[in-house]
């Protein structure tokens, strides 16, 4: 977690339930570099209520979506713009709670603008 640039946490009815994505978003936080994204209609943790938060409720991953760019906008508000993308490389576990941490080298899918980028999303990989 110390060497992400990025932090990108996943909102769902899952989630917001979790001890370890609150500790990652609030690590984040703190770091000034979380961009959280909703992916369920839910009530946010209340340490994250006044953070700007995309909506990705019900996007299916179909490009332009306003959610989605929000998103990308605001990682690459603090990755800066990349000279030139590259495909992104990715390591996955599940931890004991059964959430999946995510960290992503060289891109952001699916959209791979983010090359020489590193952050790290938590949150429920579905």
């Amino acid at each position: 977690m110390d060497e992400a640039r990025c932090v990108v946490v996943l909102w769902s009815r899952e989630s917001v339930e979790s001890d370890w994505v609150h500790n990652e978003a609030r690590n984040g936080l703190m770091r000034k570099i979380l961009i959280p994204a909703l992916l369920d209609e839910v009530r946010l943790p209340l340490e994250f209520e006044h953070v700007q938060t995309a909506k990705l409720v019900g996007w299916t991953g179909a490009l332009p979506h306003a959610g989605f760019e929000e998103l990308a906008r605001g990682v690459e508000g603090i990755l800066g713009t990349p000279a030139a993308a590259q495909p992104p490389r990715a390591s996955s576990r599940v931890n004991d709670s059964g959430f999946a941490r995510t960290s992503y080298r060289g891109g952001f899918q699916p959209s791979s603008r983010y090359a020489n980028a590193g952050f790290r999303c938590v949150g429920e990989l579905r």
